[in-house]
């Protein structure tokens, strides 16, 4: 396998621009954190992504004084002209590792790569979802255009053994080049400093039991589930409220469902800047996914802010819960066990408590943003 020279440098592809928020802002702090642990060992670092549709937007990477070129890396899928640009860019910054997100393991593309002076390529998987294991044929196919010098990537990384299964027995990955490293999060944004902050938001006493839940609003997040597992709960736990913070192409019809099941106390919080407060002041949260995530950040939130949490027992979500230790884990869009478990917290204020402060020593212990980047260094600098 080829070696980037020390004194090479490092372009990170993202396919996002700056501003997108969500997960993405955990992923650019994590690679600001490489990006640094690549410096000290001499290798110069640069990143390309798509230019912000939004005006004025800071970009933590530029603000670091770390080079950012406005490219759409999507578009060398179909462009011939977009992937000579893009070698032009690999030339012109002397580029000798180039990592890339969620991108095909092999591709046409890579030999040319090579030949711009990419000495190796890292490919990290971080997109959800079930694939298709397809016929013994095509497998070996796979395995054997994995096996041809400089059409794969020399490198895969997957964010759960749920994606590192994915890289390997669908697309073909040889196992001895794919390695797991968790996602993980800035800690220190769940220090508990406003332990009420959700009760003020809503105006309701602190005493209130607040079961709360985020993400984009779309309905692979199974938001329709948690609303309708909210009527469940209403019918027999009618004190107790529920916030979902986020936005999405389909929250007014999320709002209308709402209305339709009369659910007097579910609130529509929008998109958030504070969750790490709003979650340290839930009683419960909940992750009510009905598709496969990859991993599940907005668990690994929960348990950092020391709150019990219910989730979907689906792709990598089951990796980060110890069931009945950290949480609960419930069958992918079935409301009623998504109602019985919350019910089950709500009525054993015991048991939250121990699971919450088990969900925070264990989110100290295995999702650190600094321990992630510790694992992605050594990996870009052991190819």
């Amino acid at each position: 396998m080829s070696h980037p020279a020390t004194s090479g440098t490092a372009l990170f592809v993202l396919n996002f621009p700056a501003g997108t928020g969500y997960a993405w802002d955990t992923i650019e702090r994590v690679m600001l954190e490489v990006i640094g642990r690549l410096a000290i060992q001499g290798i110069r670092s640069v990143v390309c992504r798509p230019p912000s549709p939004l005006p004025a937007v800071e970009d933590r990477f530029a603000l670091a004084g770390i080079r950012v070129h406005d490219f759409d890396y999507s578009k060398t899928g179909n462009s011939t002209a977009s992937t000579r640009a893009f070698c032009r860019l690999l030339r012109n910054e002397s580029v000798t590792l180039l990592y890339l997100t969620d991108q095909p393991t092999w591709s046409f593309r890579y030999p040319r790569y090579r030949l711009a002076g990419v000495r190796a390529i890292v490919v990290h998987e971080r997109t959800s979802g079930e694939r298709t294991v397809r016929a013994p044929a095509i497998r070996l196919v796979k395995r054997l255009l994995h096996a041809i010098p400089g059409l794969s990537a020399d490198r895969f990384i997957g964010i759960s053994d749920f994606v590192v299964r994915r890289l390997i027995e669908v697309n073909g990955a040889p196992a001895w080049r794919v390695s797991r490293v968790y996602n993980g999060i800035d800690l220190s944004r769940f220090n508990g400093r406003h332990p009420h902050r959700l009760h003020q938001v809503l105006g309701l006493p602190d005493s209130t039991s607040i079961v709360f839940a985020s993400g984009r609003a779309m309905p692979y997040k199974g938001i329709p589930v948690l609303l309708r597992a909210a009527a469940l709960l209403q019918a027999t736990h009618p004190e107790v409220h529920v916030a979902y913070a986020g936005d999405g192409p389909r929250l007014e019809e999320f709002r209308r469902e709402a209305q339709h099941l009369h659910l007097a106390r579910f609130h529509f919080l929008g998109k958030r800047q504070d969750i790490p407060d709003l979650l340290g002041s839930a009683t419960i949260a909940v992750v009510p996914s009905v598709w496969a995530e990859a991993f599940g950040l907005t668990v690994v939130e929960a348990m950092a802010a020391g709150v019990p949490v219910v989730a979907s027992s689906v792709g990598g979500i089951p990796e980060l819960i110890d069931p009945e230790e950290t949480g609960l884990l419930v069958p992918p869009g079935d409301d009623a066990a998504l109602a019985s478990s919350l019910r089950r917290l709500l009525d054993d204020a015991e048991l939250r408590g121990r699971m919450g402060t088990r969900a925070r020593e264990t989110a100290r212990a295995r999702f650190s943003h600094v321990r992630v980047a510790d694992e992605l260094s050594a990996v870009l600098l052991g190819t």
